[in-house]
């Protein structure tokens, strides 16, 4: 499991070789409050899990903002690949 990034009560990171359980591209987020959700790159569709409607909107603004990033950093992941961290670039 790699971190991606952090803000607020959010922590969102990615499983190295994770295509089995979601089959679509996706991503985890925490929050401080213990839920969790796994989260369609492509779509922001909550594939699992459950989080609050304010927080999946400021995800679905985190995803349009570094939709690229995620790509390549999905990418790397399924390939086992080490991949960095996406900086936050949101206010809240």
């Amino acid at each position: 499991m790699g971190e991606l990034t952090r803000f607020d009560n959010v922590r969102i990171y990615m499983n190295y070789m994770d295509t089995d359980r979601h089959q679509e591209p996706h991503f985890h987020i925490e929050l401080s409050d213990g839920k969790e959700a796994s989260i369609s790159i492509a779509t922001g569709k909550i594939l699992a899990g459950r989080i609050d409607n304010r927080t999946h909107k400021i995800i679905i603004a985190w995803i349009l903002i570094h939709k690229e990033e995620l790509w390549d950093r999905w990418n790397k992941a399924v390939s086992g690949k080490n991949f960095g961290k996406i900086p936050p670039k949101i206010n809240l």
